[in-house]
Parts: structure tokens; C-alpha cells; sequence
């Protein structure tokens, strides 16, 4: 892979990290869904590693991973971090119909690339 397109690619995953903002919930398993993380607010349990997003809380993704204590799994709740205007950059709105992450507003400088 050549040097430029390394240097782009590694941006690109920076930026995208950059525009994310992350909580965590640990639930306990539940005996009706065993080996997965169960949303409450859903009332479905889902495979470590599934992806989903609620109704009610749009531009947001959810994740399923384990916890270190048996029993226990992590939701992680991912929604888009305010971008900030900077100097000589617009902000682009980021479409609202779309999940997360095509639904963040992100940061266009004309000196990028």
C-alpha cells in the first residue's frame, strides 16, 4: 500500500473515532435470553457483538460485548460528539434520517486530503 493512501486511511479512522461519544451499561443476564445482552428498553436480548438501534433514541447505535464477571455483559451506547466550528472549516449536518453514524454532523476544512 503506498504512503499516501496509508497516511489518508489512518485520518480517516482517526476522525471517525473523534466524532464518537460512548457510555456504557452493564446488565446482568437475563434467564430468558442466556449468553446475551438483554434491552429493557426493547425487551430483546442480542448476540456479543450484534448491533442495534432504538426508536426513541435516533443517531444512537448499541453494541453487546461480555464483562470480566461472568453473567454480566456490556451495552455500549454510541451517539455522535458535538462538532465544534474551527477556523477556515464548515460544519456539514449529518443526514437525520440515517443511523448513526451517517446521521453525525462532521467537520469539512478545505485543506483536508
Amino acid at each position: 500500500m503506498n504512503r499516501n493512501l496509508l497516511s489518508v486511511a489512518l485520518v480517516l479512522v482517526l476522525a471517525t473515532a473523534a466524532l464518537a461519544a460512548v457510555t456504557e451499561e452493564v446488565v446482568n443476564e437475563d434467564s430468558r435470553h442466556p449468553g446475551k445482552c438483554y434491552d429493557a428498553k426493547r425487551n430483546e436480548g442480542y448476540a456479543v457483538g450484534a448491533k442495534w438501534h432504538r426508536i426513541k433514541e435516533p443517531c444512537t447505535e448499541l453494541s453487546c460485548e461480555r464483562h470480566r464477571e461472568p453473567g454480566k455483559y456490556v451495552i455500549k451506547k454510541t451517539t455522535c460528539e458535538t462538532v465544534r466550528p474551527k477556523a477556515g472549516c464548515t460544519i456539514e449536518e449529518g443526514n437525520r434520517r440515517a443511523n448513526y453514524p451517517r446521521c453525525c454532523n462532521s467537520l469539512k476544512c478545505p485543506n483536508q486530503g
